[in-house]
C-alpha cells in the first residue's frame, strides 16, 4: 500500500507540475535559493539543478547556469549546450539572448530579460513570452525563467 501511495503521489506531482506555470515570485525565490546553494557548494548545487533534487523544480521553473563562454553547466534538458550557438533566440531588443545575459549579468544584482521561446517540455512549436531573472554568482551566470503567457 505504501508503494502504491508513493507512486500515486509521484505521478500526480509530475503530471501537475508539467502543466502548471510558475509565477514571478516563485522564480525569484528559486533563483535566490540557487544563489545561496552555489555560494555554499557550487559543484553540488549544479548537480542538484540538473537533477531537480531537493525541490529545485517548482511547477515549470528550474535553475539553469552557464559560463561566460556560453556552455550550460546546469539545465534539466540541455546540459552542455552552448547558448551562444543559437542566434535565433533574441531578447526584446533584438540582441542574441546569451550575449544579452553575459553582457548584463552582475554579481549581487538580479537582472531580467524578456524573449520568445517555445516550451521545451511540449511538442508544440508555439512561442511564448518568457522572462528570465538572472545574476552572476561565482563563475556562473544563473537564472530562472517563467512564462507570462
Amino acid at each position: 500500500m505504501k508503494n502504491f501511495l508513493l507512486i500515486f503521489i509521484t505521478i500526480f506531482f509530475i503530471n501537475n507540475s508539467a502543466f502548471s506555470a510558475g509565477t514571478r515570485d516563485q522564480a525569484s525565490a528559486l533563483l535566490e535559493r540557487g544563489i545561496a546553494l552555489i555560494q555554499i557548494d557550487k559543484n553540488r548545487a549544479l548537480e542538484q539543478f540538473v537533477s531537480g533534487n531537493g525541490g529545485l523544480v517548482i511547477e515549470d521553473l528550474y535553475v539553469f547556469c552557464f559560463v561566460t563562454e556560453g556552455t550550460l553547466t546546469a539545465h534539466p534538458a540541455l546540459l552542455g549546450y552552448n547558448i551562444l550557438s543559437n542566434p535565433d533566440i533574441k531578447d526584446e531588443n533584438g540582441v542574441q539572448l546569451g550575449v544579452s545575459m553575459i553582457s548584463n549579468a552582475k554579481s549581487g544584482v538580479i537582472s531580467e530579460v524578456v524573449y520568445k521561446l517555445r516550451k521545451y517540455d511540449t511538442d508544440s512549436e508555439q512561442e511564448y513570452t518568457k522572462t528570465t531573472l538572472y545574476t552572476k554568482v561565482s563563475d556562473q551566470i544563473c537564472g530562472v525563467g517563467y512564462y507570462s503567457d
